[in-house]
C-alpha cells in the first residue's frame, strides 16, 4: 500500500482506548435524562450507546504501543479519567521528545478516539495537545496519523470493523478478547481486567495489520530475540552464552513449540555450529 511504504516503525505509537458510560444508569428525571433523550429516543440503550458520545462517556483506559527491536511494548493507563488524558500527554511527548517525531496509528483514530480524547480533555478543564487538538482540520490535513480504518477504506465507501480486519488476516488471538458492545456490561460489573485486555489487544492487532500493509516482514532470528524477551536466548545469539544459562536457554526453546528443524537451524545460527551436548536432545 502505497500509503505506508516507507513508514519507520520505530517512530510509530499505536495507541487504543476504550470508553464506558459515566452512569451506571440513566437517571429518571433531570438535565442528563433530558440531554440524553433529546440525543437518543430510548432510554433503554442508555449504558450500551453513552460511551459512544463523549458528553455522556469517558474514557477508562488508554494502551499505547511502541516497537523497540523488533518488539512490540505495551503500556495501559487507567484510573481516573484526568489522570489517564495527562499522563497519555507525557507519555506522548516523552516518545516525541526521544525520537525527533512521531506517527500515530490505530483504527478509528481520526473519527473516534482522537475527537474523543479532545473532547474528553476540554470537559475535563485539560488543555489539548497539540497531536489531539484536531478541532477546524480536514481528514487530509491530519497528516500525523495513520488511521487503519481509512487506510484499509482506501476509495471505497466502505470500510471494516477491527475484528473484521482481525479475522481478514487470521489473528486468531483476537478470540481472547470481548466485543466492544460488551464493555459497558463489562463496566457495570467491575470486570475491569477484560476491558483492559481488549485495550491491549487492539493495539496488538493494529500493530500486526499495519505491518502486513506495509509489507514489513521481520527476520525469524528478530522474532526469536522479541518472543524471548531478549534475555539468555539473546546472550546465546551473540555469542555470549555462560554454562548456567544452558538450563535457561534449553527451557525457552522447548516453550517456543518449535519443529527440530527450526530449532537446529536457530543453535546452529546462535552457537556457529557448535552446539552444546546438553541442547542436542531439542532436534
Amino acid at each position: 500500500m502505497r500509503a505506508v511504504k516507507k513508514i519507520n516503525l520505530e517512530k510509530i505509537l499505536f495507541i487504543s482506548i476504550e470508553t464506558v458510560p459515566q452512569e451506571t444508569e440513566l437517571a429518571k428525571e433531570g438535565l442528563m435524562h433530558n440531554s440524553w433523550s433529546e440525543r437518543v429516543d430510548d432510554s433503554d440503550s442508555y449504558t450500551e450507546t453513552a460511551p459512544l458520545f463523549a458528553e455522556f462517556g469517558k474514557i477508562f483506559c488508554v494502551s499505547l504501543g511502541y516497537v523497540k527491536n523488533h518488539h512490540l511494548n505495551i503500556k495501559t493507563i487507567q484510573g481516573d479519567e484526568k489522570e489517564i488524558l495527562e499522563t497519555t500527554y507525557k507519555m506522548v511527548d516523552a516518545f516525541r521528545r526521544t525520537w525527533g517525531s512521531l506517527t500515530l496509528c490505530g483504527h478509528s483514530l481520526k473519527g473516534f478516539a482522537i475527537p474523543y480524547v479532545m473532547r474528553r480533555s476540554v470537559i475535563n478543564d485539560i488543555s489539548v495537545h497539540e497531536l489531539f487538538d484536531v478541532s477546524g482540520l480536514k481528514p487530509w490535513d491530519i497528516n500525523w496519523i495513520l488511521d487503519i480504518k481509512d487506510l484499509w477504506q482506501g476509495s471505497s465507501p466502505v470500510s471494516a470493523p477491527l475484528l473484521s480486519l482481525a479475522h481478514a488476516f487470521n489473528l486468531d488471538y483476537a478470540e481472547s478478547i470481548i466485543l466492544g458492545k460488551d464493555v459497558a456490561s463489562m463496566y457495570v460489573h467491575e470486570e475491569y481486567e477484560e476491558i483492559t485486555h481488549r485495550c491491549e489487544v487492539n493495539v496488538r492487532i493494529c500493530h500486526d495489520i499495519l505491518k502486513r500493509m506495509a509489507g514489513i516482514k521481520t527476520d525469524w532470528k528478530d522474532e526469536i530475540l522479541a518472543n524471548a524477551e531478549l534475555g539468555t536466548l539473546e546472550k546465546a545469539y551473540n555469542g555470549v552464552v555462560s554454562v548456567k544459562d544452558i538450563g535457561d536457554l534449553k527451557d525457552k526453546l522447548s516453550s517456543m513449540n518449535l519443529d527440530p528443524k527450526a530449532t537446529k537451524d536457530i543453535l546452529d545460527t546462535m552457537f556457529k555450529g557448535d552446539i552444546p551436548n546438553e541442547l542436542n536432545g531439542l532436534f
